[in-house]
C-alpha cells in the first residue's frame, strides 16, 4: 500500500514538474480540443498522453 502511495504521488508531481501550472493557465485553450493537447504535448516536449492526463488533472482543479 506504502509503494503505490508512493508511485502515485511521484506520478503527480511528474506532471506537475513537467507542466507547470502557471504555464499551462497562460496557453489559451484552442479548438478542437485534440490540438491544445498537440499544442501542450510539442510546447513542454511531452508525450500526447502524458499531456492528457496533465490536462485532465489541470482541470478538474479549475472546476
Amino acid at each position: 500500500m506504502f509503494r503505490e502511495l508512493q508511485e502515485m504521488q511521484a506520478k503527480r508531481f511528474a506532471y506537475k514538474f513537467c507542466i507547470l501550472t502557471f504555464m499551462l493557465r497562460k496557453i489559451k485553450a484552442i479548438q478542437p480540443y485534440n490540438n491544445f493537447i498537440n499544442e501542450i504535448a510539442a510546447l513542454f516536449n511531452v508525450t500526447h498522453e502524458f499531456a492528457i492526463q496533465r490536462f485532465m488533472t489541470f482541470g478538474t482543479k479549475q472546476i
